[in-house]
C-alpha cells in the first residue's frame, strides 16, 4: 500500500522533462541573443553614416581644419567617420563574432554622395546570418535582414 509521495521513477522523469526543456530554451535564447546583436550592430553602421550624412548636409565643422566632406570607411572589424582634415569623429569596432564582407569608403558632400552607391554585408560568423546596407546614390541607407547573403 502507498503512503505519498513520489517514486524515483516519477522524479526522474521530471527532472529529464526539465533537463531537455532547459537545454532548448538555452538553445534558442543563444540564437535569439545573436540576431538581435547583429540587428544593432548593423542599425549602428547604418546610423553612422546617416550621422555623416547629415553633418556633412549641415556643414557641421567639427574641428578647425575641417575641409567641408565626411568619409565613413570600415575593415571587415571597424569603421570610423572621419571629417576631412580632421582627426576620426567616431571608430568602433565590431563584437567578435560580426563581420563586414569587405573594406571600403564612402564619402559624403554637402549634397549627397561624392561615390557611386555602395552594398555591406554584416554577417554573424556563427549562426550565418547576415544583414545587408545598402547606401544609394544619394547617401539614403537603408538595412534590412538578408537570406542569402548576397550583394546584387
Amino acid at each position: 500500500m502507498r503512503k505519498g509521495g513520489f517514486t524515483y521513477i516519477e522524479i526522474m522523469i521530471v527532472i529529464t522533462i526539465v533537463v531537455l526543456l532547459s537545454t532548448m530554451f538555452f538553445a534558442a535564447y543563444k540564437t535569439f541573443s545573436r540576431r538581435q546583436t547583429l540587428k544593432k550592430e548593423s542599425f549602428r553602421f547604418a546610423k553612422a553614416f546617416d550621422s555623416a550624412r547629415k553633418s556633412a548636409a549641415a556643414k557641421y565643422a567639427y574641428c578647425p581644419a575641417y575641409t567641408g566632406t565626411y568619409q565613413v570607411s570600415w575593415t571587415t572589424t571597424t569603421y570610423t567617420v572621419t571629417p576631412a582634415g580632421c582627426s576620426a569623429q567616431l571608430s568602433y569596432t565590431l563584437p567578435s563574432q560580426v563581420t563586414l564582407d569587405l573594406a571600403g569608403s564612402v564619402t559624403y558632400k554637402t549634397i549627397g554622395l561624392n561615390t557611386a552607391g555602395e552594398c555591406v554585408l554584416m554577417q554573424d560568423a556563427a549562426t550565418s546570418q547576415c544583414r545587408k546596407i545598402t547606401i544609394s546614390t544619394s547617401g539614403v541607407v537603408d538595412e534590412q535582414l538578408e537570406a542569402d547573403c548576397a550583394c546584387p
